[in-house]
Order: structure tokens, then C-alpha cells, then sequence
């Protein structure tokens, strides 16, 4: 039997295709079949089959459509095979099936045995087998959220796939049967480079350049429009290579028409000349424009200014605009940069070799651009140090002869670019945008300061938007004076009065009602905004009111109240869309929230320019967010501050959308970046006594952590921890969890002693808070037994024994059981430290009492359990204790699996410890099968930059050594040497494992100059981790100096010189001259000083 998704659903039997029945019945055995052999409790279930309208009783109707599914199956499945559908005691349903039995399944398994195919002809004929599978749009008649987002990582598998498939096809010298296929998987959305570059390469092997770098423009334009970044090294290169042999081509051309060129050797013709705004030729000696300029906007208003700032940057000065508010609508200071960019770009006299577009929005940004100019410019490699790129960009600009611009766009801070202005060069221009008007940027050069329009420009901009509305244009000049001629006022008041065909006189008429609403709102905007931000307010309340009266009607201002305590420059759409954003709209619209009434409320709001909404990303002026935060400041009718729920509510949508396994780069900047706006702009959202921190921040930290961006999460769960010592109180639960997190954060640092340390402390403090509670808890159970007995005197006692714990709004009970829980966490994390810093013994005595303790409170099943059972058999086996350890990982496998799902992280981290386990007790080669099938699946659902798939590729490459694979292992190990000393530095302790296995693997291919390089490496990041006289580096010491034993006689006596030094510091360390590495240093030294010849390594 098979089941078929990839489509509609279906089931096949016999090869006979058997009819599930009604929509309803296919929606069940579909939600089952997505997680074959995972028991899927009954509420998902009901969720996933009627995500919106549900019948009155649903739990009855699904178990009539599984008596009815189960039925269907046993009729139709093999007898001594058969299909069925248990149900647990607990009320999960699962479904038994192999899971290569379901059509999509199979894809992703024919598409990892491709990987290992022994030739490109087995290769293809997997790929083939595996794209035939994908019948139509997966899991049809299934509108929910749910399957869409199954929907959306099986179509990011097919891409995947057909792009493994395209590459093959072209290997083997078929670029014409690829085409179509990449054409259609492109078709509106050229943002997979892998994709694009590999229909570039088959549009240019059959014949068609042209169409090929076409495409390359129209991919570079979407990405930046999309996702403000240029291709990457893999599209470039195929560009560059389509690029240099079109150049060939047309020299070959050239020489065969005499005096080189095609022309008859005359001069070019006025009709030959490059005409003014095409794009230049390859020319190295022009390297052209880096980065992408905004486009043109629409109704762009020409001004004044724009030619004092033409004249600033022509005289090879710095100019500098600045100005409160930036442009929205499509005028402002980065629209006037980017007008005087492509006049010296495009206007035909050739006055730039080099334009570089910087959105200077933070130092990162800036110092990507620039390596990204340095690359251009050839520079460097790719893998090269980014800060030595950025020193060889700024040098190349201050001593080349060709003429470069570089604008610094909307720069937020002058800090974001200390060290890395451009140098003032005769031949350079420099502009900078900015809303700042700080002294030192000012006095860089000469500066254009960007106010607001002339009345003659507002004029002139109102009357173009209305040229189709004549008659709505009666008086301009009043508009333009209550609005102050403020660009982003004037552009949204235009467009208000074209959407609703309301003339000026009324528009000014409702604009001036609308101030005398407001004025008690902003009683001293004017003061802080130049006199204008009142008249911006204001136009802004009635852009809102008419979004808001747009259908879907209600929903624009909820909206745009959330989005105002959101991260100004890039709210990911499904953040709107989340449990918590439509419960609480549900509480301010007239309908039930959906998703398609969310995305008509987002439109209405990007209709009047009050945001962009674009590739499902929202943009929001920082200006509008400010507005609509004052109007939500003071509730009238209660008093309070409706600002900080809506912040909440931003935070639990944001805590909701971030996913488990971190294995999104970009949303994962993303959502830090809402979060750490929540926090900016309402902190009172986040810091709560009662509620305490909300838990988005510690997610915050873990996803800077999982990125390896550990001095970024360290500093930053350093700073929330501080906070929380001083608004909640040093005892208070979260308090203590963030230095929790800290201190975890510092042993992946390296920092283990530190770490330890730390922890140490900090056992003594939960548990002292831990007491405290208990007491403060035990004294409000006995004050609330004798309340009715009491006295005056005793309620008073009451109220000072039992309800001063209450003061921060919380349960004692909750209290004492979230400190429980986190003294134990603290505990394991101590204990975790311990094996880290080389006493694996010590590690398991201490995790032994923890999972007594996690047992106890939370049951043999949680997550946090299985962790420790997990790390027990780790540390055991380094501890040379591997009895049953296989035996037991195999069960925690088959536990975790049942319990979170076979993709769970934590099932995937235990299937790599159990890789590691089989390899090490048993059969190498078997563990690198499993281990190579593990990368796969961890890969597809964590992503290949994730952390866990860092440490599986070091295990993988350790099997493959074992199992005699030397050359594939070390290939492995220095690749990802190299990554991690970008990544994690390279003192971090999984550097240094990493190059340590290098080197065991260069030992074994008698690489033994290389081998002492890595050693060398290993010996000083192994002392900066655990001290010079900890064993481990006493170790490493005596390993380089048996490496350099094999080397020259310099080397050896080196190598004397150390193993006396090691011998001394063993024999002081170890306490004895009879411990068995005492031994092997003692007869290594022997060996050296006796034996002029190599020794052993």
C-alpha cells in the first residue's frame, strides 16, 4: 500500500487507486501520514482539520473519520502487512506506516540515496525517480495555516531536489531538458541562487546568453528589492564566466574583421556611442556599481536642494543631509542621494568608476558592503578576515586614481562608522544620509541639510498627484500651510484625497476637526519635532481612519498598533498571524480574524503609505510607529496604558512565529531584532514583577547562541540579567535564569572556569531563594487556616509574613515550583561544565542526583529528562563507561521520537550520539552510514549553518577515520577547521577538537609538518581553556613533541625540551611517577635522546 500526498490524497493498493472518500476524511489521513508512527494528540488533530469553523462536537466526528479510515485501510492493505491506526491511552492517534510508503517520504529518501550514488548515471536515475514523484500542489483541499506550512518545506525539498537534478543533468551534458523545469520553478520569484545560476548555465549551453544574463539582472534587482543583498559567490561566478566568454567570443569576431573591431577599424559613430542610463560593459578597469540603489519613487519631486547637493559632492566633498524625518511616499533624503548617484552614474560624461551603495543602518551593514566592494575590486578572497577586506577597500580608495562614490544611507549612529570613513581623496565623493545632526558629521565636509519642502515644491507635488483630479485641486496653498510642507505629510495627504476623491478645501475642513482631537494627545510634540511632528500626527490619524474604514473594515488600526511596538525596519508577516495577534484583534474587529482579513487590514495600511508591505515583510516609519504609541499612551476610560498589552501581545506573536530549531538565519535577525524594539520601546511589556521577564528575551539569547554568536549572547544575557537584578530583584526566579543562561553561555566561550564558577555561586543562591520561598509559602498556608480566627494583631502578622512575598504580583506556590525546577537546571548545567572541564567522572555523579530530582518533578518523560539521560551516557562513555550504553540511547531514541516527534531537535541530537556510540563499540563504517543519513536530516530541518550540524559533521569525520576513510576525513576535518575558526574563533573549544582530530588524521597520512601546525594550535588554545598544567594539555604537549620526533634533528631536540617539561609538570600534577602517562612521556624522552633517527609518532 502507499499513500499519496504530493497532490491529492490517495491511496494505492495493488496499483489500484482506492478512493479515501470526502474531503474531511482525506484532511485526517493526511495530518496522520505527514508524522507516520508519531502518536498526534487529538486537539492537533482537531486543530489541523478544522482550523477555523468546527463542528459542534469534533472529537466525535474525528473518531467516526477514523473508524471509517481504519476500515478503508485494513480492506485494502497487505494481511500480513497491515495499516493501522492505534489510538494511545492518552488520546493520541498514530498512523503505522513505513514512512517510504507515502510518496513524499520516499522523494526525500531517493533524493539522500542520490547523494551517495557510485556514478553520475546511478545519480541521475535516483534524482529522475525522485522529481516524478511530485504529482501536483501537495495536500490539496487543505487550506489551513498548518498545511500551508508543511506545504511550504516540501516545496523548499523540491527545489532543492530539482536543483540536484538540474546540476546532474548538466554534468552529464543535457542542458536542454532542464530549461522548462527551471524556467517554471523560477517563473515570479528568482530569489533561490542555486536555481538561477543553474538556468543560467543551461540557457547559456543552448544558445541563449542573452536570456541568461537578462536573467541575472532580473534575479539581482528582486534580491535587493527583497532582501537588500547582491548574488552570492556561486551566481557571480557563473555570471562573471558568461561575461568573460561573451568578451572572447567578440574578440574572435573582432580580429576576423581586421584593425580590431567590427566597425572596419573607424572611429565609433555618434549612433555607436553608449547612450546615457544603459548599463556599462565588463571593463576591470571600471568596476562598476556595488550595492542597490532605492528605486526611482513615484512622483518624485525635484528640488532645490538637489543641486547645492550636486555641487557639494562634485567638489569631491562630504555631504551630508539630514533630517528628522526620512521621506516616506517617495521623497526624502535618500531618494535626493540616490537622484545624484545615477546623474553621475548614468549621465554619459563617465564621471564614476565606482559607485557603492551602503545601507549604513548598522556597522555590520557597513562593513558587508564594503567587503563586498573589496571582493569586486579583487581584493581578497572570500574566506579572508573581513576586517582585513574593509583596511584593503579603504586603502584602495585612498590611493587609486579612479573616481568612486560612496553613499552611506540613513546612518543611525556616527559610532557605526568610526574607522571606516572613506579618506578624503581628490578623485572620491562622499554622501551621507542621516537624521541625525551631530557636529562631528557635520563638519566632515560641506553640508546640505534636508529640511522640509519650499511651498513652491509642495505646491508643485500636490498639483502632479492631482493632475488626473483637476477639480480636487481647489486649495493647495491651504493644505500646504496646515501641513506645514512636510514631504511625508504632504505625500500622504495627496494620497488620501486621490484614494477618497476629496477635494482640498474638505480635506483641510476634516484635517483641522482632527487637530482639535488631538491637541490634548500630543500636548509637546511640537517642542520635541520642530513644530511640524503635531500636523504629521494628525495626517497620519486620518490615513488610519480611512485605512481602517477599508474592507476588511477594523482591521487597519490593530494593526498598526502592534506594528507600532515592532521593529520599524522588517516585521515578518506571519508575526500578524499568530494565535496571539488574532486573539487579540478578535477582541477589536467585527469579524472572526483570518489570515486573508490580516493580510486586507496589512494592504489598507500599505495603501496609504502608512507601511511597506512587500514579500510578506512590513516596514513601518519609526515617525508613524512614534504617533501611533502616544495615541495608544492614555486610555481614557481606564487610565492605563494600552500601549504596554499590545506590546505584550507584539511579544507572545513574536515568541510564538520564532521556531524551535533556529534554523533560519534571516528570521532569526529578524525576530531578535522585533524583540529588542518590544523592549526598547515598552519595557514594561517585558519586565514584569509579576509575570517577570517575558520569555522572548531568553529566546533572544538562545538564538544568538545557536548561531554561535556567542560574545553577541553573552553581552547580551549579561545586560538582561543586570536589568532583572534591578527591576524584579536579585532572588527572583528569572533573575536567577538569565545568570543561569549566562553562565552556560560562558562555558561555550570557553570560559569554564569561569563558567563553573559561576554556577557554583549560584547553586547556593537559588537555593537560598529556594528556602525563602518555601517559608514565605508555608506562612500564607497558615495564615489563610486561622483567617477567621485571627485578630487585628494577627491580620497584621498575616500581612507581614504572608503577603509581602506577594508584592510582585506572584503565586508562592508557582514561585517555589519554578525554583525547584530551576535548581535542578542549574545543577545539570553545573554538572555539564564539569565534564567540560575534563572531569567526566565528576559529571556523572552530579547528573546522577539531578535526574533522581528531574524525575521526581517532572516525569520520566520530559524533554528536560531525556537531555540529562542523554548527557549521562555521554559523559559515561568519556569516562571509559560504555556498559549498555547503546542499548540505552536506542531507547531514548524511540522515546524521544514518540513523545516530540522524529524531527525534533532532540531526537536528532540523540541519533548522533547514538552514531558515535555504534562507532566507538562497534563498527566505524556502520556509524558513518548513519551518521551521513543523520546530516542529511538535520540539514533539511535545521538548516546547514545550524550548530548541531557543525558538531555531527566532527563526529562523521572522526568515524570516517576510524573506519580508514583518512583522505575524505581530513578533506571533512579541514573544511570545517577553517568554518569554525570564522564562526567560533579560534580558541573556542570546538576549534580546537575539531583541528585535534585534524591532526591525529594528518599523523595517520604521515602529513606530520602539518599535523605539528595543528598541534601547535591545539597545545595554546587547550591552555587558554584549562590552564597549561591541566592533563588534557599536558596531552596535547606530549602529542606535538611525538609529532616533532618524526621531524628534523631541530625538531627533536624541541621535542626533548618539551617532554622534559611535560614530565615535570605530569609528576607534580599527577602526584606520582607511576601513572601511565608519566610512563609514556618517560619513555618518549628516552627515545628521543637515545635515537638520533625519527621515532614513532
Amino acid at each position: 500500500m502507499e499513500i499519496k500526498l504530493l497532490g491529492q490524497v490517495r491511496i494505492i493498493a495493488s496499483g489500484q487507486v482506492v478512493e479515501v472518500g470526502p474531503p474531511l476524511r482525506c484532511r485526517v489521513l493526511a495530518v496522520l501520514a505527514v508524522e507516520p508512527g508519531r502518536p498526534v494528540p487529538t486537539e492537533t488533530l482537531i486543530e489541523r482539520i478544522w482550523p477555523e469553523e468546527r463542528p459542534d462536537h469534533p472529537g466525535d466526528s474525528l473518531r467516526v473519520y477514523i473508524s471509517e479510515l481504519r476500515r478503508l485501510l485494513a480492506e485494502n492493505s497487505d494481511p500480513a502487512r497491515p495499516v493501522r491506526i492505534p489510538r494511545s491511552r492518552d488520546g493520541r492517534y498514530r498512523l503505522d506506516l513505513d514512512r517510504e510508503q507515502i510518496d513524499v517520504f520516499r522523494m526525500f529518501a531517493l533524493r539522500r540515496q542520490a547523494r551517495y550514488a557510485a556514478g553520475n548515471d546511478e545519480r541521475l536515475a535516483l534524482l529522475r525517480e525522485a522529481r516524478g514523484l511530485w504529482r501536483d500542489e501537495p495536500l490539496a483541499d487543505m487550506p489551513s495555516a498548518w498545511a500551508e506550512s508543511v506545504r511550504e518545506g516540501w516545496r523548499r525539498e523540491r527545489r532543492a531536489l530539482t536543483a540536484d537534478w538540474a546540476a546532474t543533468e548538466l554534468d552529464a551534458g543535457s542542458p536542454e531538458s532542464v530549461v522548462e523545469p527551471l524556467l517554471a520553478l523560477t517563473h515570479g520569484d528568482l530569489r533561490d541562487e542555486r536555481l538561477v545560476s543553474l538556468l543560467m548555465r543551461a540557457l547559456d549551453a543552448t544558445g541563449r546568453r542573452g536570456q541568461a544574463l537578462k536573467l541575472y539582472e532580473s534575479a539581482r534587482h528582486q534580491m535587493a528589492i527583497a532582501q537588500g543583498y547582491e548574488p552570492g559567490p556561486e551566481m557571480s561566478r557563473v555570471h562573471q564566466r558568461i561575461l568573460a566568454e561573451s568578451a572572447t567570443d567578440g574578440n574572435r569576431n573582432g580580429a576576423r574583421d581586421g584593425n580590431g573591431g567590427g566597425n572596419g577599424g573607424r572611429q565609433p559613430t555618434a549612433g555607436s556611442q553608449r547612450r546615457a542610463g544603459t548599463p556599462r560593459p565588463a571593463d576591470p578597469d571600471r568596476p562598476g556599481v556595488v550595492g542597490v540603489l532605492p528605486p526611482r519613487a513615484d512622483n518624485f519631486q525635484d528640488r532645490d536642494l538637489a543641486g547645492r547637493l550636486h555641487e557639494a559632492a562634485a567638489a569631491g566633498q562630504t555631504a551630508v543631509l539630514t533630517q528628522v524625518v526620512a521621506g516616506l511616499g517617495g521623497v526624502g533624503k535618500t531618494q535626493l542621494a540616490a537622484d545624484l548617484a545615477r546623474r553621475l552614474w548614468q549621465d554619459g560624461h563617465g564621471e564614476l568608476d565606482l559607485l557603492v551603495w551602503v545601507s549604513a543602518l548598522s556597522r555590520d551593514a557597513v562593513v558587508s558592503r564594503y567587503v563586498q566592494a573589496a571582493l569586486r575590486l579583487g581584493l581578497g578572497r572570500e574566506d579572508d578576515d573581513p576586517n582585513k577586506l574593509v583596511e584593503n577597500f579603504l586603502s584602495w580608495l585612498e590611493n587609486t586614481r579612479q573616481r568612486w562614490l560612496v553613499v552611506l544611507d540613513d546612518l543611525a549612529e556616527p559610532a557605526h562608522i568610526r574607522g571606516l570613513w572613506p579618506p578624503d581623496r581628490p578623485t572620491g565623493r562622499v554622501v551621507v544620509t542621516t537624521r541625525r545632526r551631530d557636529a562631528t558629521l557635520l563638519a566632515r565636509g560641506s553640508a546640505v541639510e534636508l529640511g522640509v519642502f519650499t511651498p513652491a515644491e509642495a505646491r508643485q507635488y500636490i498639483t502632479r498627484k492631482l493632475a488626473a483630479h483637476p477639480l480636487l485641486a481647489d486649495d493647495v496653498d491651504r493644505v500646504v500651510d496646515l501641513l506645514g510642507a512636510l514631504p511625508l505629510a504632504i505625500s500622504h495627504a495627496a494620497a488620501y484625497m486621490v484614494d477618497l476623491e476629496m477635494p482640498c478645501t474638505s480635506y483641510a475642513d476634516q484635517f483641522v476637526d482632527r487637530s482639535r482631537k488631538l491637541q490634548e494627545m500630543f500636548p509637546e510634540e511640537a517642542a520635541n519635532f520642530d513644530e511640524y511632528a503635531h500636523t504629521v500626527a494628525t495626517t497620519w490619524g486620518v490615513s488610519i481612519d480611512s485605512a481602517d474604514e477599508r474592507r476588511p473594515a477594523g482591521y487597519a488600526r490593530p494593526l498598526m498598533e502592534m506594528l507600532s511596538t515592532l521593529n520599524p525596519h522588517g516585521v515578518p508577516g506571519r508575526v500578524m498571524r499568530t494565535r496571539a495577534s488574532r486573539e487579540h484583534l478578535a477582541r477589536h474587529v467585527p469579524s472572526a480574524p483570518d489570515r486573508d482579513r490580516i493580510h486586507g487590514g496589512l494592504r489598507a495600511l500599505h495603501h496609504f503609505h502608512l507601511v511597506s508591505y512587500e514579500n510578506d515583510v512590513i516596514r513601518v516609519h519609526e515617525l508613524v510607529q512614534r504617533a501611533v504609541r502616544d495615541d495608544l499612551a492614555a486610555d481614557p476610560s481606564s487610565g492605563s496604558d494600552r500601549s504596554v498589552v499590545v506590546a505584550r501581545v507584539s511579544a507572545d506573536a513574536v515568541l510564538e512565529v520564532w521556531p524551535a530549531a533556529d534554523s533560519d538565519r534571516d528570521l532569526g535577525q529578524q525576530l531578535r531584532a522585533n524583540a529588542m524594539a518590544i523592549e526598547n520601546s515598552h519595557p514594561k511589556a517585558i519586565w514584569d514583577r509579576g509575570r517577570g521577564v517575558h520569555p522572548v528575551m531568553e529566546r533572544a539569547v538562545a538564538s544568538l547562541g545557536t548561531e554561535v554568536r556567542l560574545d553577541d549572547a553573552g553581552d547580551l544575557s549579561t545586560r538582561l540579567g543586570d536589568l532583572s537584578g534591578q527591576l524584579l530583584g536579585p532572588d527572583h526566579p528569572d533573575t536567577l535564569s538569565l545568570r543561569n543562561q549566562n553562565a552556560a553561555l560562558m562555558g561555550d566561550r570557553g570560559q569554564v572556569r569561569e563558567a563553573r564558577a559561576s554556577l557554583g555561586s549560584l547553586v547556593q543562591d537559588v537555593r537560598a531563594a529556594l528556602d525563602s520561598a518555601r517559608g514565605q509559602a508555608a506562612a500564607l498556608r497558615d495564615t489563610k487556616t486561622h483567617q477567621d480566627t485571627e485578630t487585628h494583631h494577627d491580620t497584621e502578622d498575616r500581612q507581614a509574613a504572608g503577603e509581602d512575598h506577594q508584592a510582585d504580583g506572584e503565586d508562592p506556590a508557582r514561585r517555589v515550583e519554578k525554583l525547584e525546577n530551576l535548581l535542578v537546571e542549574v545543577r545539570r548545567n553545573f554538572a555539564y561544565q564539569s565534564g567540560q572541564a575534563g572531569f567526566p567522572t565528576t559529571a556523572v555523579t552530579q547528573l546522577r542526583a539531578v535526574l533522581a530530582d528531574q524525575v521526581r518533578l517532572l516525569g520520566p518523560e520530559h524533554a528536560a529528562v531525556i537531555d540529562t539521560r542523554g548527557q549521562l551516557v555521554y559523559w559515561r562513555s568519556k569516562a571509559s563507561d560504555t556498559t549498555g550504553s547503546v542499548a540505552e540511547l536506542e531507547e531514548l531514541v524511540d522515546l524521544a521520537t514518540r513523545v516530540h516527534g522524529a524531527d525534533s531537535r532532540q531526537v536528532l541530537e540523540l541519533r548522533s550520539l547514538l552514531g558515535t556510540q555504534h562507532g566507538d563499540a562497534f563498527d566505524p563504517a556502520k556509524a558513518v552510514l548513519e551518521m551521513s543519513e543523520l546530516l542529511a536530516d538535520m540539514r533539511r530541518v535545521l538548516g546547514p549553518d545550524h550548530r548541531d550540524v557543525s558538531v555531527l559533521r566532527l563526529n562523521l569525520a572522526t568515524q570516517q577515520w576510524r573506519a580508514g576513510d583518512w583522505h575524505s576525513a581530513a578533506a571533512a576535518l579541514s573544511d570545517l577547521a577553517a568554518e569554525r575558526q570564522l564562526t567560533h574563533g579560534p580558541h573556542h573549544r570546538d576549534t580546537i577538537a575539531t583541528r585535534h582530530v585534524h591532526s591525529k588524521v594528518l599523523i595517520d597520512l604521515g602529513r606530520f609538518t602539518e599535523a605539528a601546525t595543528e598541534l601547535e594550535a591545539v597545545v595554546f588554545g587547550t591552555s587558554e581553556l584549562v590552564g597549561p598544567r591541566h592533563p588534557d594539555t599536558l596531552r596535547r604537549r606530549y602529542e606535538l613533541a611525538c609529532v616533532y620526533e618524526r621531524l628534523d634533528a631541530d625538531h627533536r631536540a624541541k621535542a626533548a625540551e618539551i617532554l622534559r617539561a611535560v614530565l615535570a609538570d605530569q609528576v607534580d600534577v599527577l602526584g606520582t611517577d607511576a601513572h601511565e602517562a608519566v610512563v609514556a612521556t618517560k619513555e618518549a624522552l628516552a627515545r628521543v635522546c637515545a635515537d638520533p633517527s625519527p621515532g614513532p609518532a
